[in-house]
């Protein structure tokens, strides 16, 4: 198998350490450079998940989805928290010391370095700490590579002239470069928190690759520390329940005591005048439930954190220029309209301290684990999830003929924009799992509208290799045409209700796209208002209550207009012109008009005059 190599001599140490392991595990492996070239500045908010990160890794990922290797390495701290679509990190080879180290030309330490020295820091975390622990030295942000800073170190041992005294920097990166000679202190800890996943090394595949290629599972599975990735886990699902980026000034000690992983983690005022702390633990026993029971883990700390106000203390920072918002209050750039391209709408950083949308109940005819219905309880919301019609099942000869041909490669791509449309076939006996095999052999790709699509279809033994960042129609349209490039007339299936997507379909024929859409299950509008909504609006004539349905599709759209008595309509907010449209034609004019459910958040304020 061919592992990616960038051209970074860090990269470079980092594949040659996999290589070995992979070596000792019985398998042969190729290191396969991989180009750097110039990216463009890709990482906006409208751009597709593979181009957000740092050059290097987002180059490294675009040859693995292309094929030009079948493993790629990082360091744990390059990689942007929020996953890509299509890539998976499930190996955690390695994980090399964690603690942060003092270098400093004379070989002092922390305590004995004059009043008034230069230390260098390249993060939020270790300034704020530095600051605590020596208020009289001077921290001196850095950025980019560490070793031009070392070697002003190593001039000043000389006596040449410098702006430099000290640096504090991983202790991992000075090993994995020989150049631990300047290393003066090594801080503890339990005392001194590193960044996420700091010193730890990942392995990243194809998912695909990963759930139908036996090979690649085995290699992954034999390479994987799995003490090392029980600590990664438990500290990126922490960054991740918080939704901050690696910016922000938090920090942790994880370690695995017998059977127990204990994960302490800390937050920081930039200024170092205040620090919050949260600690728990969690047994590991080897099993698969290890994982769940770290991220449930996870969720507890950052709990704790929040309850201490950890929102709070980073809002109320200054942040150097440097430092942008989206990177200390979240990796996930966010698509607003009305904002330029790149640019991070910053009342979303806040909102968790905010809650904006506190008091509003929203009806939502989606699963209570959708990505919507997840966003909007962090908002605030509360949330009524609730389907408005049923699902029947739509088998036939058409449904068979287009299963056949994705088995034998005869599309580019299937396309799923619907949980209901995976459920449905496998709910009328199709065997997915089998299908999925075959198609797989043949090298065809699977994309998804969201998160619990993405999951309907692994739970059905696929996998996914194309999730947009705008969970939308429009979304899926500009990442498959990203990804596809100027590939001339892709093929593709997507199984739908009796009305697929018109965006999807328009746009992808308009293209130059071949789309073979049979419906494999039909929706009927219920006959009634399910008893929560009911309930919810005969509560809301002895007390109103601000309430606002979500008309998701226009499918939701027609349920909602047929269900929904004209005299007790809640306000309704249409996501896309074409649920708008149907809205319109029934007879039920829409509040607002929402361009996909990243604003949906401001829509829904306005239209109740917030």
């Amino acid at each position: 198998m061919r592992l990616g190599v960038a051209q970074s001599r860090l990269n470079a140490v980092l594949a040659k350490h996999v290589a070995a392991a992979i070596h000792k595990c019985g398998y042969e492996v190729e290191l396969v450079p991989i180009a750097s070239q110039d990216l463009g500045d890709n990482a906006d908010g409208d751009a597709p998940s593979i181009f957000l990160g740092s050059p290097e890794v987002v180059q490294k990922r675009k040859v693995l989805l292309q094929g030009g290797c079948d493993l790629i390495v990082h360091g744990v701290i390059e990689m942007p928290l929020f996953e890509v679509p299509g890539i998976a990190s499930t190996a955690i080879p390695f994980r090399d010391n964690s603690h942060d180290v003092l270098c400093s030309s004379n070989k002092l330490g922390l305590d004995e370095l004059p009043t008034g020295s230069s230390v260098g820091v390249s993060s939020v975390l270790r300034a704020a700490q530095l600051r605590i622990a020596r208020p009289d030295v001077v921290a001196v942000s850095l950025r980019g590579d560490t070793i031009p800073h070392l070697q002003r170190l190593k001039g000043a041992g000389l006596g040449h002239v410098t702006d430099l005294d000290a640096l504090i920097i991983a202790q991992a990166k000075l090993a994995y470069g020989d150049q631990l000679d300047l290393v003066a202190e090594e801080f503890d800890g339990l005392h001194w928190r590193t960044e996420v996943g700091q010193g730890a090394v990942a392995v990243e595949v194809r998912e695909r690759d990963l759930y139908q290629d036996p090979q690649i599972a085995a290699v992954m599975e034999g390479i994987n520390n799995r003490v090392a990735y029980m600590q990664v886990l438990a500290e990126r699902e922490t960054m991740r329940a918080l939704d901050v980026g690696y910016e922000a000034p938090i920090g942790f000690h994880s370690t695995v005591e017998g059977d127990t992983l204990v994960l302490r983690a800390s937050a920081f005022s930039a200024t170092g005048a205040a620090r919050i702390d949260a600690q728990s633990s969690t047994r590991l026993d080897g099993t698969p439930e290890d994982e769940q029971r770290t991220k449930e883990l996870a969720k507890l700390v950052a709990q704790s954190l929040k309850q201490q106000g950890v929102f709070e203390l980073i809002a109320s920072q200054r942040l150097p220029q440097s430092m942008s918002a989206q990177a200390v209050l979240g990796k996930t750039p966010v698509a607003v309209s009305g904002f330029g391209s790149g640019e991070l709408k910053f009342e979303r950083a806040h909102t968790q301290i905010k809650k904006p949308l506190s008091g509003i109940t929203t009806i939502v005819a989606r699963p209570p684990d959708s990505t919507l219905c997840r966003e909007l309880r962090e908002l605030g919301a509360q949330v009524i999830a609730s389907v408005l019609s049923s699902t029947t099942p739509l088998p036939g000869m058409r449904v068979a003929k287009a299963l056949d041909k994705l088995a034998n490669g005869g599309y580019d791509w299937v396309i799923f924009m619907s949980p209901r449309a995976v459920t449905s076939l496998v709910d009328a006996g199709y065997d997915m799992g089998e299908v999925f095999r075959k198609a797989y052999s043949r090298g065809v790709h699977i994309a998804v509208e969201g998160d619990s699509v993405a999951r309907a279809v692994r739970r059905a033994g696929g996998w996914v290799d194309l999730m947009p960042h705008l969970r939308s129609a429009e979304g899926v349209v500009l990442e498959l045409q990203e990804f596809v490039g100027s590939r001339m007339y892709p093929t593709a299936l997507m199984p739908s209700s009796l009305e697929p997507d018109p965006v999807i379909v328009t746009s992808l024929e308009a293209s130059g796209w071949t789309l073979d859409f049979p419906s494999v299950y039909a929706l009927e509008t219920l006959p009634a208002l399910p008893g929560v909504i009911q309930a919810h609006l005969e509560a809301c004539v002895e007390d109103p209550q601000p309430t606002v349905f979500i008309a998701t599709a226009p499918v939701i759209a027609r349920a909602g207009a047929a269900l929904f008595p004209e005299g007790r309509r809640p306000t309704c907010v249409a996501i896309g012109p074409k649920t708008a449209q149907t809205l319109c034609e029934l007879g039920w004019e829409p509040d607002a008009q929402a361009v996909s459910g990243e604003d949906l958040p401001g829509v829904i304020l306005r239209c109740l005059g917030r």
